[in-house]
């Protein structure tokens, strides 16, 4: 039996020692020093252990106490590891789960997807159901932070939010933090997610008139600037409008997106086409004084423009439904597919587009020489088929 007294008097030696008291309670004295308090029993006539905390921030009555606990559980037939689970499952709240998940998956994901976890948390989910025990949510419970988004229309989030909870609830079962799974048929009490509508775009042949349009408008010069050159480039809008002059080589006509703002988590190369040099001439003399291409002109903090300012360029300008600033990338794909003479795969690198199945795996051809001829001949045929070869010679002084 053990005594408050002979704990005390125990010295660490080389291998680890363990001590009986009564009902499975066992102290293990440790080579370290620590004095740890288990608990030994048999189950499915196999030996187990379970760690009941270190002496003395673990008392000796207190363990005891624990110890006949357990006892009982196994003489009743009751796994007394499950009767932890349980209680651990009813001092976790929601948002200790959460945390868990999202300090788990941090580094895997994006610093875009990154931000709208976390608003999500904080903003959506953790006012509602944080502070709730996790082994007590509902479907009901659940709801309640999804009706909120459908009543306002917003289905999409609403869906967004219904992922996002499960994927925690996955988390947290898969580690052991709790049984319960409130998500069986869920998904039937959601309203349908709105069918997916293709980012519209213009023919080729309405090309001259939009810009006309853009060229016409009354926005600022740099979101005209940002419209125009996203037209020519035909990467992604966020991947140029967060763009910085560091990231640009005017000498070598390139232009290198960092793997952070890329949607295939890799280095994008872009090639500058004469025409986009122009461009970015005329642009260097307004803000090639900022880390920014695309500086906001209405904030002192360097920021850039904001998305919803360039797309209300081409509302205002009469396209709205019927171009957008993703359209630029399936005008291009268009052009370059249905007028030039260029290699598809050549197409799908610049545009940046991920080759499918074995093929994508084992090809690694950049096409740099093709796409950088590539780019000049689509320069020059939204110069010629847009009429803005004499806007363009007026900016540059030509």
């Amino acid at each position: 039996m053990l005594s408050n007294l002979k704990i005390e008097r125990l010295k660490a030696g080389a291998k680890t020692k363990r001590h009986s008291d009564s009902d499975g309670l066992t102290l293990e004295m440790r080579p370290s020093g620590n004095k740890i308090f288990i608990f030994r029993f048999q189950w499915d006539k196999k030996p187990q252990t379970m760690t009941l905390g270190r002496y003395p921030s673990l008392g000796l009555a207190t363990a005891r106490r624990m110890a006949a606990d357990y006892r009982s559980c196994v003489d009743l037939g009751i796994d007394p590891r499950e009767s932890v689970r349980a209680d651990n499952a009813a001092r976790i709240d929601f948002k200790t789960a959460a945390e868990q998940w999202y300090s788990t998956h941090y580094q895997s994901w994006r610093g875009n997807t990154r931000k709208k976890h976390r608003g999500s948390l904080d903003r959506d989910i953790f006012p509602i159901i944080g502070n709730k025990a996790i082994h007590e949510i509902t479907r009901a419970n659940l709801l309640q932070v999804i009706h909120p988004h459908e009543s306002l229309g917003h289905y999409e989030v609403a869906h967004r939010l219904h992922s996002r909870l499960r994927a925690i609830f996955n988390f947290a079962l898969a580690a052991g933090i709790t049984e319960n799974y409130p998500f069986n048929g869920l998904i039937k009490a959601l309203k349908p997610k709105p069918k997916v509508k293709n980012q519209c775009a213009i023919d080729p042949s309405e090309a001259h008139d939009l810009f006309v349009a853009i060229e016409n408008s009354t926005a600022g010069k740099i979101n005209k600037l940002y419209v125009t050159l996203l037209a020519h480039l035909f990467v992604r809008p966020s991947e140029l409008r967060l763009a910085k002059w560091c990231e640009f080589d005017l000498q070598k006509a390139e232009w290198h997106i960092p793997t952070e703002r890329m949607k295939m988590d890799a280095p994008h190369w872009v090639p500058l086409s004469t025409q986009a040099l122009n461009i970015l001439r005329e642009l260097r003399l307004i803000t090639g004084f900022t880390p920014y291409l695309f500086k906001s002109p209405s904030v002192k903090i360097q920021r850039p423009i904001s998305e919803t300012s360039a797309r209300k360029l081409l509302h205002n300008a009469g396209y709205k439904d019927r171009h957008t600033l993703h359209g630029y990338r399936s005008l291009a794909s268009t052009v370059l597919h249905s007028e030039s003479h260029f290699r598809s795969d050549a197409i799908e690198a610049q545009l940046a587009h991920k080759v499918q199945g074995v093929r994508g795996v084992y090809m690694r051809a950049e096409f740099k020489d093709e796409r950088r001829k590539l780019m000049e001949w689509y320069g020059a045929w939204l110069q010629n088929s847009a009429g803005i070869k004499e806007q363009l010679n007026k900016q540059t002084g030509m």
